[in-house]
């Protein structure tokens, strides 16, 4: 819904860090036996980096001395990592001498200090500092107060307390962020962000398929981290982007993109300061002094669209002079930085400065202090608080003016409508609408009071498309005015949807509904339209009750038919006869096809030969079987021998019959003794089966032939009319 996307941008267009990873990269962590070296190239004045932590190096950094920090975040936490090409200035950047840190993958921070190079080399040496006491343990009376406090309702952000025991005892969000980054704590991670509703239901499941449940993974790597390290070279790039496809470890873009990357590696494209890795090129692009030539060859590559290059191009020019904020140069240490409330200004000032937000944007920004419902501080935060908590969201996006009036109205409008259309809508359309809602939801809809739960647009949907599969499946036995006039309503490309059993917000309900009211009318009084929907001769209300009561009641149905004559309104050919394609003793020439009469919409369905494919009305795709998942399909028999089944409906073979047809009822084509007529070969205009013969008479229902068999006329095609307009009508304006 509108209201809760607007909460998600002010609230995430706060996080800094998600602008500044246009150009930079994630940082993560270091350890108390934790080494840095630094060497000289005296050939090309350019210092080779090597660290090592036994614990794995998680991110480290280098404070440039009155110039900016050099570092990032590495993948898969290997125990040494070693960094050329890097550009320092020696002596001033080490003088009097250099701050730096690792964080290892245990979550250990080891403060470092690099003494200016003695004969090109230098090594790190450690900060001493002194252990603080460990605070004394709370009074055992307010343990066991705080035992008996339980919290109402779903837990969020606001219900975290520091430190947390289950996150390796983190002290605040941003070491508990930085504890989280290393892929061996994605267990308790992705448990403790679904307690706390920090991730939706669904985003903690996608993300535990990609780092907890990998089996047979490239190189026999069985966990996100192990993977993550596997697939981070350019070596085993073929295996792993196969293994992503097969898998759909990878979404659509993600897949696109590593293609993108693939292409590059075999066209022999050399990297920025010729990488070859993830963690190298990473860092190497996360030096300032690098940042134009890696924008540059991601522009050239088509990394990045132009729109993305130009801003981050911006944050480049303002980071180095020193302008961003706390002059932070990597995604982890600006997101850091400004995740603490007391830079929230500076943070929204950059960003505005740097034309990656708009003045209204920063201007709501600072309306919510940086914080959404709950303290919820990114959109993936407030989306999933919001979930749980829609009526305080509500009334934030009310009080803090990001819905206004206008959109307030269009809500109360939408609900009113709502509200004066349901007695009109389809009993099963209401109570699928209700199942949908849930039963609260619905009440509150019905008492004109707001409901703030995303979800319900789409479980309405479901319902919409349900209705429109109904409808899809009425469309292709319209007589041509009918057809004519949907097409004008819809256009073509909404009739494509239609046809596909497809919803399509765009289609513009009201007029759609005339059509139909116009086709009722061609049809005189006999038809009846109520507010459940077409009624047919005997009260039935489908194809098999109108059909078994038709059979019975000929006279009855007679006077329901529509209107016969010679006025010529209905097109007279009828189309080539089952016998005209299958015969005895003739070989299948398969064909895959689509959206055929009485095969599901969107389907593939094989067909004996093309004639077969075509008196259906088929999307013909192409010759041969159809396969599904990758295997192709097997018909029961090449070799046609019609029969009769006890359906009414004439088959290739005996066996198609069995499988389909419920049985044999006798050998050859049906004929119209088999409707209930005179026995000849063949019914009204050479049809087979009762879809034909149907679809037929209501086509041409002067045809005598057709007086004697009188199918359901227009029980089974003639469209719910209270469906279009009741239900799609005012539930689309209702849901916007």
């Amino acid at each position: 819904m509108k209201i809760n996307n607007k909460i998600f941008s002010a609230a995430g267009a706060l996080i800094i860090s998600f602008v500044l990873s246009l150009v930079i990269v994630h940082v993560e962590a270091a350890s108390n036996d934790s080494s840095i070296k630094i060497e000289k190239d005296p050939y090309s004045g350019k210092f080779t980096l090597t660290m090592k932590d036994p614990d794995g190096i998680q991110e480290f950094s280098l404070s440039l001395v009155g110039r900016y920090s050099y570092g990032g975040g590495l993948s898969s936490c290997p125990k040494s990592f070693s960094s050329d090409n890097v550009a320092l200035v020696d002596p001033s950047d080490f003088a009097p001498v250099m701050p730096a840190y690792i964080v290892d993958c245990k979550n250990n921070k080891t403060e470092l200090e690099i003494p200016p190079p003695v004969d090109g080399v230098t090594k790190s040496i450690l900060v001493k500092k002194e252990e603080a006491p460990p605070p004394a343990p709370p009074p055992e009376e307010k343990k066991a107060d705080k035992k008996e406090e339980k919290k109402e309702g779903p837990l969020s952000i606001k219900d975290i307390q520091y430190p947390v025991p289950n996150l390796g005892n983190c002290q605040n969000e941003t070491d508990c962020r930085s504890y989280c980054d290393n892929a061996d704590h994605a267990k308790e991670c992705f448990a403790f962000a679904k307690k706390y509703h920090l991730i939706s239901d669904e985003e903690a499941k996608k993300a535990a398929d990609h780092f907890l449940n990998v089996t047979d993974g490239p190189g026999g790597c069985n966990s996100g981290k192990s993977c993550e390290a596997y697939c981070s070279t350019v070596e085993h790039i073929d295996e792993c982007i196969a293994f992503a496809e097969e898998t759909g470890y990878y979404g659509p873009e993600e897949l696109a993109e590593a293609k993108k990357f693939q292409a590059l590696v075999k066209a022999g494209t050399q990297f920025p300061g010729g990488c070859t890795e993830r963690n190298a090129c990473e860092i190497y692009c996360g030096d300032p002094n690098h940042m134009e030539e890696c924008l540059n060859f991601a522009e050239k590559s088509g990394f990045m669209p132009p729109e993305e290059i130009a801003e981050a191009k911006k944050f480049m020019t303002l980071m180095q002079k020193g302008e961003s904020p706390g002059g932070c140069t990597s995604k982890e240490q600006c997101e850091n930085y400004c995740f603490e409330e007391n830079h929230i200004d500076e943070c929204i000032a950059f960003a505005e400065k740097a034309g990656v937000m708009s003045p209204e944007d920063a201007q709501m920004a600072r309306k919510v202090g940086g914080k959404g419902p709950g303290d919820c501080r990114s959109k993936e935060q407030c989306d999933a608080y919001c979930k749980d908590h829609s009526e305080e969201c509500f009334h934030f996006a009310e009080e803090h003016g990001l819905i206004n009036e206008e959109e307030l109205a269009q809500m109360r409008e939408g609900m009113a409508r709502f509200r004066e259309e349901l007695d009109k809508m389809p009993p099963e359309a209401v109570e699928c609408m209700k199942d949908a809602a849930g039963e609260e939801n619905f009440n509150k809809i019905i008492a004109g009071e707001p409901v703030f739960d995303r979800s319900i647009e789409r479980k309405m949907k479901s319902c919409f498309g349900q209705v429109t599969a109904q409808f899809s499946q009425q469309l292709n036995d319209l007589p041509p005015e009918a057809a004519q006039c949907i097409k004008d309503v819809v256009g073509d490309e909404g009739l494509q949807k239609l046809q596909h059993g497809e919803f399509d917000e765009q289609v513009n309900f009201e007029s759609l509904e005339s059509c139909f009211q116009q086709l009722r009318a061609s049809f005189g009084e006999g038809s009846n339209f109520s507010a459940g929907g077409f009624s047919g001769p005997g009260g039935c209300k489908n194809m098999e009750e109108c059909t078994a009561y038709c059979q019975e009641h000929l006279d009855d149905c007679r006077e329901f038919a529509p209107p016969g004559g010679s006025s010529g309104d209905f097109p007279t050919d009828p189309g080539t006869s089952f016998s005209e394609c299958v015969s005895k003793g003739m070989n299948a020439s398969y064909v895959c096809g689509i959206n055929g009469k009485g095969a599901p919409p969107g389907e593939e369905t094989t067909y004996f030969n093309e004639c077969h494919a075509k008196q259906h009305d088929v999307e013909i795709l192409h010759n041969g079987v159809c396969i599904r998942n990758g295997q192709p399909d097997e018909p029961c028999s090449d070799v046609a021998d019609p029969v009769c089944g006890n359906d009414n409906n004439t088959w290739v073979s005996a066996c198609h019959a069995e499988e389909k047809g419920g049985g044999i009822k006798h050998e050859g084509v049906c004929t119209t003794e088999d409707f209930g007529g005179s026995g000849f070969l063949g019914g009204p205009g050479g049809c087979t089966n009762q879809e034909e013969c149907t679809t037929y008479c209501m086509q041409n229902y002067q045809d005598p032939a057709c007086q004697q068999f009188m199918p359901p006329a227009t029980s089974s095609w003639l469209p719910n009319t209270s469906l279009i307009g009741a239900v799609f009508g005012p539930l689309l304006l209702l849901l916007k």
